[in-house]
């Protein structure tokens, strides 16, 4: 059942950023034919899409065609969009328009709790929601996954109180190849792996959950790591008892890898320093941000030092 158009009616009013626009579906229909280009290998089932709730799509973001890919594998779903704003007055932030979007400023805390409610209010309606919780691409060589905030599964848990809710999985990897010509790497296919979905309730904690479905991103990101180790002779070695790991070929250096992700970096035009500070940041680090942006805009004043003071 199709129910974007009702719950936009609900709260566009409430989230100046929430935008639907069916029209621009055809967009989806001639994006298909470009991804199916390099779909080669058939999306993997650990677990099936639950038909009898809410559902909460989660994926790790590692490439500019992850919502592409997203658009393939769900296409048998409805649902709305958690994205990042830089796209919003380009071509292809209009695709995101076609599903209902949530436009959402990472760098803003606020508008991040913003969408946490937005989250709420649409899963509370029974609309399903496709996002991704690590927030930025991860393109660290010497990461497998990027660090989670919990306000997302927060908002499901609370959710779950009036909607039968589950949490589906997706595990998006990428192969690549090297383009000799451009000096660039290029995506070659695509592994999708569904996972267990995660039926979520009230008496959850949000912290054990989001442990969770990291480690879960974790396990099968490094599945996929150890494969491709085994099928070009790699050796790879985790330090510690953390999620980071260090390729180390026989022939070749971790250089490699750090020209592959510089490769990604300048294909997308990232501003990689800009895309770090997307990263969760500590309650003190947002308390200290908020001071100096209010320290900023209205100078050192009695009223300032009030307004830092109940901060």
């Amino acid at each position: 059942m199709d129910n974007r158009k009702e719950i936009y009616e609900k709260l566009k009013d409430k989230y100046q950023n929430l935008e639907f626009d069916s029209r621009y579906e055809g967009l989806l229909k001639l994006a298909s034919p470009f991804y199916t280009r390099f779909k080669k290998n058939p999306t993997n089932f650990i677990g099936n899409i639950p038909e009898d709730g809410v559902l909460l799509f989660i994926s790790n973001h590692s490439n500019v065609y992850d919502s592409l890919v997203c658009n393939y594998v769900f296409r048998d779903y409805k649902y709305f969009v958690l994205a990042g704003n830089e796209p919003r007055n380009e071509f292809s932030g209009k695709s995101f328009l076609a599903h209902g979007v949530y436009w959402l400023d990472r760098s803003d805390y606020f508008d991040r709790k913003n969408a946490c409610n937005f989250i709420y209010d649409t899963l509370k309606l029974g609309g399903n929601i496709a996002l991704s919780p690590e927030g930025i691409w991860c393109l660290n060589p010497y990461k497998l996954s990027l660090r989670m905030g919990r306000g997302t599964f927060e908002s499901c848990i609370k959710a779950s109180s009036y909607q039968k809710i589950y949490i589906v999985p997706l595990i998006i990897n990428y192969n690549y190849f090297y383009d000799c010509i451009f000096k660039k790497y290029r995506v070659k296919s695509v592994d999708t792996t569904i996972c267990n979905s995660i039926l979520v309730n009230d008496k959850m904690d949000s912290i054990t959950l989001t442990n969770q479905i990291q480690d879960l991103f974790w396990t099968i990101k490094w599945y996929y790591v150890e494969k491709e180790a085994l099928e070009s002779n790699k050796s790879i070695l985790i330090p510690g008892s953390s999620n980071e790991y260090v390729f180390k070929r026989e022939e070749q250096s971790i250089f490699e890898w750090e020209r592959f992700t510089d490769s990604l970096k300048s294909q997308y035009e990232l501003d990689w320093e800009k895309e770090k500070t997307y990263e969760i940041l500590s309650r003190e680090e947002k308390l200290q941000i908020e001071m100096e942006k209010i320290i900023r805009s209205s100078g050192d004043s009695y009223s300032t030092r009030k307004k830092v003071r109940k901060l």
